[in-house]
């Protein structure tokens, strides 16, 4: 009974760690943007697949700047941010 209820822990099964960066979501460029632009909501958009910063860190994002431009659908990274 025990090893049914589990750690009580909620994490991805081993079997589903292959699917992960096509189900998570990160933030993209929702239009292109030139460098040094001030990120916007509006210029935001949150899509799969995994590849960008995770949604939840969405306000730590805006009002950065962007060190490269992006296009359209492009993961806006850590790395592109000033």
């Amino acid at each position: 009974a025990n090893a049914a209820l589990g750690s009580g822990v909620k994490q991805p099964a081993a079997c589903e760690a292959a699917n992960l960066p096509l189900i998570r979501k990160s933030l993209v460029a929702a239009v292109d943007v030139a460098a040094g632009t001030r990120l916007e909501r509006s210029m935001i958009e949150i899509k799969r697949p995994l590849g960008g910063i995770a949604p939840g860190d969405l306000d730590r994002v805006l009002g950065r700047s962007l060190r490269r431009a992006l296009a359209v659908d492009m993961p806006i990274t850590w790395d592109d941010l000033a």
